[in-house]
Order: C-alpha cells, then sequence, then structure tokens
C-alpha cells in the first residue's frame, strides 16, 4: 500500500471514529459545524500531497489546523478532540519522533492559544483540561507510528549502510593494493613464503594448508609432500595444530621408522625423515594456515623460532590475499552470470527469431536452389544458437566447495556431447583429496577452452578427455581426431595465451602437440615442487573408454 493510500485510510477511519464517538454520546447536533470543518481539512491534504520537506511539514501543518479548529469552536467539540490522533498518527508515519514531537506541541499550543487571541485567556485551561485525554492518546499513536516506520525503514538504511561500508573499503583497498610489494595473490605469496620457510631447513619438505569452510584443509604450496604414499592433506597432527593454535609435533617408533624406510628404498622414493611438525600462521589468536614439514631430524628450538617470527610477520599478507581473493571471485562468478544472462536474453533470444524468419522464407520458397540456400542459412544459425547456448553454460560451469573438478568437469561434457556430433568420451580418475578451488577452476576453463577449439575448430568424430587427480599432482589430456593443427595455426593465439596464463598462474605445465594418428593433444600436468632426491612423477597413460550413449548415463571413469 502507497503512503498516499495510507493517509487517506487513516483520515477516512478518523473521521467515522469521530463521527460515532459524537453519535454515541449525543453530542452530534453541536458538534456538526466542528466536524465540517475538520473534513474540509481532511479532503484538502488527502487531494494536496506535496514531497520533500513539505511532505515532512505537512503533519504537523494539519495538526495546527486541527487545534486550530477544536480552539475556536471551545469546550463544546469535546468529542471531536478523537480527531487529534490522527495528525500525530501520520506524523509518526511520515517523519518519526521528532515529527510526533512538533505535532503534539502544535497541537496543545492551537488549543491553547485560540482563547488568548480571542482575549478569553481563562478559558485555555478549561479548553486543554478537556483535551488532555485525547492529546495524550495522539502522543501514543504518534510514538506507534513512529516505531512501524522504524521497522519499515530499517532493513534499507541497514542496506545502505552495508553498501557505503564496503564502498569505503573497497576504494581504500584499491589504493593500498596498487602500493603492495608482493600483490594479493594467495599462490603466489604462499608458495613464496614457503620457499622462505625451507631455506632455513633445507633438508625437508612441507606445504602451506589453509581450512575451507567446509572445515577440509588445502594446500595453497608444496614441496615433495606428496612422496609419502597415502597421506591425506589433512591429518591429526593439522588439526591439532589448528585447534591449540600452537606448534605440533609427530614422531612415529622406531619400528615405523625402520618400514618406512624399507618402504621407500624399494619404491625409489627419497626416505622422508621420522619428523613432522605442523606450525601455526596466525594473526594474533586467530589462524589463518598451517605449516607441516617432514624432517630427517627432530626440528632445533631455534630453527623453530626463526620459522614461526618468519609465519607471524607474513602471516596478514596472505590473509589479506585469501580475503581479496574471495572477494574476487564472488566478483567473477557475479559476472560470469551477468554475462550469461545477456547472452540468453539478448543475441541468442534475436537469433533464435530470425529463425524462424528463414523457416517462413524456406515454406514459401518456389526454387529447389532457393530453398537449399535457405536451408543452409538455417543450419548456420541453428549452428550459432547451439554455440551460443554452450557458451552460457560455460559461463555457468563453476567449482565450489560441494562441486568438484570431476563433477562439474563431468556434467559440461555431458551436455557438449547433448549438443554436438562429436561423440565425447571421459576418463575420471581423481583421488577422495581435492586440490584449492581456485586450481580446480583453473584447470576447468582450460579444458573448456581446449574442447571448445576442438568443437569448433577441428571437424573431429571423437573427443578423449582425461583427467587424473592426485593432490598436490594433476595430469589432464584433451584429445580428438580431427584436422589436427596444421601450419597455418599460429603459435601465440588468443586462445592458447589465455591457457597458458591459467596453467602458469596455477604453476602446471601446457603443452600443445599433434596427435599421433590424426588430430590435436592438448596436455595440462600439475605436479608439486621436486628435488636433486625426488623421482618425477608417471605421465598419465593416454585412455580410450566408452563414449556416453545416453545423457543420463554416468561418465566412465578408469584408474590409470
Amino acid at each position: 500500500m502507497t503512503p498516499t493510500r495510507i493517509g487517506i485510510n487513516i483520515r477516512v477511519f478518523g473521521l467515522a471514529a469521530t463521527l460515532g464517538f459524537a453519535g454515541a454520546t449525543e453530542a452530534l447536533p453541536r458538534v456538526t459545524s466542528g466536524y465540517l470543518m475538520l473534513c474540509a481539512i481532511a479532503v484538502t491534504f488527502c487531494l494536496v500531497q506535496p514531497s520533500g520537506l513539505i511532505r515532512q511539514a505537512a503533519p504537523v501543518i494539519e495538526a495546527a489546523l486541527v487545534g486550530m479548529t477544536l480552539g475556536i469552536t471551545g469546550a463544546i467539540n469535546q468529542p471531536l478532540g478523537m480527531y487529534l490522533m490522527v495528525p500525530a498518527l501520520l506524523a509518526g508515519l511520515i517523519g518519526g519522533m521528532s515529527t510526533v514531537s512538533a505535532a503534539f506541541l502544535v497541537e496543545l499550543g492551537s488549543i491553547a492559544l485560540v482563547p488568548i487571541v480571542r482575549l478569553n485567556p481563562e478559558l485555555s485551561t478549561v479548553y486543554l483540561r478537556e483535551m488532555l485525554p485525547w492529546l495524550l492518546t495522539a502522543i501514543g499513536l504518534g510514538l506507534l507510528g513512529s516505531w512501524i516506520r522504524r521497522l519499515r525503514t530499517a532493513p534499507a538504511d541497514e542496506d545502505q549502510a552495508r553498501y557505503a561500508a564496503a564502498s569505503r573499503l573497497l576504494h581504500q583497498l584499491r589504493q593500498v593494493s596498487r602500493g603492495l610489494s608482493a600483490g594479493l595473490d594467495p599462490i603466489v605469496l604462499s608458495g613464496s613464503l614457503l620457499d622462505d620457510c625451507l631455506t632455513l631447513v633445507p633438508d625437508g619438505c612441507g606445504a602451506l594448508l589453509v581450512r575451507t569452510q567446509g572445515g577440509a584443509f588445502v594446500a595453497l604450496a608444496q614441496n615433495n609432500l606428496d612422496r609419502v604414499p597415502g597421506r591425506p592433506m589433512s591429518d591429526p597432527l593439522v588439526v591439532q595444530c589448528w585447534a591449540t593454535v600452537d606448534a605440533a609435533h609427530e614422531t612415529p617408533p622406531v619400528q615405523s621408522q625402520h618400514r618406512a624406510s624399507a618402504q621407500s628404498a624399494a619404491r625409489g622414493i627419497y626416505e622422508v625423515g621420522p619428523t613432522r611438525t605442523a606450525l601455526p600462521l596466525r594473526v594474533g589468536t586467530r589462524m589463518v594456515g598451517v605449516l607441516t614439514l617432514e624432517l630427517k631430524k627432530p626440528l632445533a628450538a631455534v630453527t623453530q623460532a626463526e620459522l614461526q617470527a618468519l609465519l607471524d610477520e607474513r602471516a596478514l599478507r596472505l590473509d589479506s590475499a585469501l580475503l581479496f581473493d574471495e572477494v574476487r571471485t564472488h566478483a567473477t562468478v557475479e559476472e560470469r552470470h551477468r554475462l550469461a544472462r545477456e547472452i540468453h536474453d539478448g543475441i541468442a533470444q534475436e537469433i533464435a527469431s530470425l529463425g524462424y524468419l528463414v523457416d517462413d522464407l524456406a515454406s514459401a520458397s518456389d526454387s529447389t536452389a532457393r530453398a537449399n540456400r535457405v536451408a543452409q542459412v538455417r543450419a548456420e544459425l541453428s549452428r550459432i544458437v547451439n554455440d551460443l547456448r554452450l557458451s552460457i553454460f560455460d559461463l555457468r560451469s563453476q567449482v565450489s566447495r560441494s562441486s568438484g573438478l570431476g563433477a562439474v568437469l563431468g556434467e559440461y561434457l555431458r551436455e557438449v556431447g547433448s549438443r554436438s556430433t562429436t561423440a565425447v568420451h571421459l576418463s575420471l580418475d581423481e583421488s577422495p583429496e581435492r586440490l584449492g578451488i581456485e586450481v580446480e577452476e583453473e584447470l576447468l576453463r582450460i579444458i573448456q577452452e581446449a574442447v571448445t577449439n576442438a568443437r569448433k575448430h577441428a571437424s573431429a568424430d571423437n573427443l578423449w578427455v582425461s583427467c587424473h587427480v592426485r593432490p598436490p599432482a594433476a595430469e589432464l589430456l584433451v584429445e580428438d581426431d580431427g584436422s589436427g593443427l596444421g601450419s597455418d595455426v599460429p603459435a601465440h593465439g588468443f586462445g592458447l595465451s589465455i591457457m597458458r596464463e591459467r596453467a602458469d598462474r596455477i604453476g602446471a605445465t601446457l603443452a600443445v602437440t599433434e596427435r599421433p594418428g590424426g588430430g590435436t593433444r592438448v596436455s595440462v600436468s600439475l605436479k608439486p615442487s621436486t628435488d636433486a632426491n625426488a623421482v618425477a612423477t608417471q605421465a598419465l597413460p593416454p585412455v580410450r573408454p566408452e563414449p556416453w550413449r545416453t545423457r543420463q548415463q554416468a561418465p566412465v571413469a578408469t584408474c590409470g
């Protein structure tokens, strides 16, 4: 209901209630003139709808006119005092407490001053005594109206205040981020921090972990921590460090050390020492992350103190980078969804409409040659609409805390297979542990770009996608049996440059080569840092699973 209609309803109800009260007290014949004056005031303010400051002052002016009316007609119009509640209630709804106070004082003053102006000051006390119950009721209703107004405007005011605070913070962030020496990339900052920590313990390896909102720990940076098979990314040592906000240590029993050494020797893997240490990355008493180290011998107290000092110094930088990355990710997702909506509601609908016009031309064509040309145009329009729909799906596909790389990739490739003549084959081999969300997001975009290139330019009959994830390592392969790269393909195309930028950002290696037997191969390899004693990870072998037969069939997953 609009404010205008609310005001009309309140005035109509006030006049009806006043008339009923006057009739009940058998005072209607002697208050007719005063009641007609109140009706004239109500009609005037219902017809005149001011704005701005005048709208705020309108209840006060109406209160003055009502008070003067009652002061002029005298004590005989005491039943009409009920209408004093109308301006007070409107004052509360429109202007709040200050307007209610002004309306009450104006009503009180008008009733008291009119007899004085008419040279009958002794009547002021009589009039006020007669109207006092209605004046007190009026201020009560005014306070009620003010409270209702606050309830109605509080959410909008709070929302506006939040946006104002966000605007100030974003302006400050923009100014400050330009002067930061290391930027606000959490992957770069965590990698630099881990490297600096490992210079203090050159014979060790480690990882820098942060905890997601779901409670799982993910690695922002690692160095050879995957050399011990079966060790999860989050373990009791890390949980203990996070809970106590203090260092935690673990030394396996001697028998376990010998067994680990024998297993390592048998596998040809660098032998990880018997001591594991977790150090907190904290800002005050608030945890930001955990540094886990695996060493040949227990960490010296002096070295631990140096490591903790370095972590305490860099914690605020990484915390700021993580917050900024969360804001940036949210903004990116919102922008991708906005673009998807614009494409769907704009150009996609317009091109689809052109298709209907082409259908009309085809039905009206009287020439076979012309009908064939129109059919070619219709087929091309259908292809463009299909590409736009896939682009919308690309924009809306994203990994999250609840949907990992494998799930999103499977859904995406199902959609591609259902909208193209190319048979799409997927091989998934994922461990229970996940890569970081930002890493999975970059890998997904690389695969999407490779699949889009194959679908649009390769004229392929088959498309094979392999995804092998063993955090912190991952191997991805996209192959097609199409026309191949060819000699006229630019070495530094825009799409290829974007793929390389995404790979470089997460420390992965991208290779685009000819596929044996014809077609193109795009491979992405994500491996942890290694040293001279580490053994390189086995390359992911090509796989040839069966293609999907229906959209509902689950993707075929093979383990290497």
